[in-house]
């Protein structure tokens, strides 16, 4: 019986139950552990893109400077409730302990146009990282840490609009970081 209690409470906690406090109790505000030029654009902006990302493809078309990966589908994220509910989930994420991996194989990203820029949030939950890219180009003191948390969250809004997500499956190499050139 008390096994079965433990399985219960598990299965409560990685279905998600326990992140509904979260996201009702996030005020709008992001934390300050995200940069603030990048913090303000997500804030502000009334839309923002999200993207599902190929890990194991760079995007062809894209600047050689810029490590952004093929874009397999995205969404305009215009609803205030939803972009709230990503954004609450990714500042959980972001404020929760994560331990950093040397890969890099992002699945996600979210493009925000805010004050005349263009920022590219290129996300990998499974290795804990995010590069920020300001008008196509690295910055590296916009990078900060997120855990693992936000992506199931990240996922379902992609599946539910019908968009494609990479294969969770092992990658052939680890991809490096992103360097600035």
């Amino acid at each position: 019986m008390r096994i079965s209690r433990l399985c219960i409470l598990a299965l409560y906690f990685f279905v998600g139950c326990g992140r509904t406090t979260t996201y009702d109790s996030w005020n709008g505000k992001l934390t300050n552990r995200i940069p603030e030029s990048v913090r303000i654009a997500l804030e502000n902006a009334p839309e923002f893109e999200l993207l599902s990302l190929d890990p194991r493809e760079r995007d062809e078309d894209s600047p050689s400077e810029f490590y952004r990966r093929k874009v397999i589908g995205k969404i305009l994220v215009k609803d205030m409730a939803l972009r709230d509910r990503l954004l609450a989930v990714l500042d959980a994420g972001v404020r929760e302990p994560a331990t950093s991996s040397k890969c890099f194989d992002p699945r996600h990203a979210i493009r925000v146009r805010n004050g005349g820029k263009t920022f590219y949030l290129t996300i990998c939950f499974h290795c804990h990282h995010v590069y920020v890219f300001v008008d196509d180009r690295l910055n590296d003191k916009f990078y900060f840490p997120t855990a693992y948390s936000p992506l199931p969250v990240f996922d379902e809004v992609l599946k539910s609009a019908g968009v494609p997500l990479a294969e969770d499956g092992m990658l052939d190499q680890p991809q490096p970081k992103p360097t600035t050139q």
